[in-house]
């Protein structure tokens, strides 16, 4: 037999070549899927969530909607600046709607909730009774249930 019929079988040059090329080929896979997966938590998690409530910078916000999902108003609390913003989030029109909702006092912690009455002019005439909430899961729950768990918890200074 003369060399020509082995010329299939690769050298160990090749082998290596081919062995490093697959490793890296299977390395960069796995890092991107990795990153991918990340992105996906850090977008979706709940506790990644509670836990950013931390870093003291992020504005959260809770929307008002009718049993007809047209939306009424919108609650934002900005830990960072310490302020509350309540504006009204139905369609403008000429129709004078009346929305009592309460807010937490964010500056005086010590103050409490307090009740509020916003005028908004809207394209229609909207029912109060019932509301429905959308937005941070804590704020739902406030909303709904005078719990300031969320507020203690965010605005407690001896977190680190």
């Amino acid at each position: 037999m003369t060399s020509d019929t082995f010329s299939w079988v690769p050298d160990v040059k090749e082998f290596i070549l081919f062995f490093i090329s697959m490793v890296l080929i299977i390395l960069l896979s796995r890092l991107f899927h990795h990153n991918r997966v990340q992105k996906i938590i850090r977008k979706t998690s709940r506790c990644l969530r509670e836990k950013r409530i931390g870093q003291r910078g992020g504005v959260y916000s809770v929307s008002a909607y009718t049993k007809n999902n047209e939306p009424m108003y919108t609650v934002s609390y900005s830990l960072k600046d310490k302020t509350t913003r309540l504006d009204c989030a139905c369609k403008k029109g000429t129709v004078s709607n009346t929305f009592e909702t309460k807010l937490y006092n964010i500056r005086d912690p010590t103050a409490g909730t307090k009740r509020v009455e916003q005028v908004c002019l809207c394209d229609s005439q909207l029912t109060q009774n019932p509301t429905y909430y959308s937005g941070y899961p804590a704020l739902i729950r406030y909303m709904y249930s005078d719990d300031v768990s969320f507020f203690d918890y965010a605005l407690d200074p001896d977190r680190s």
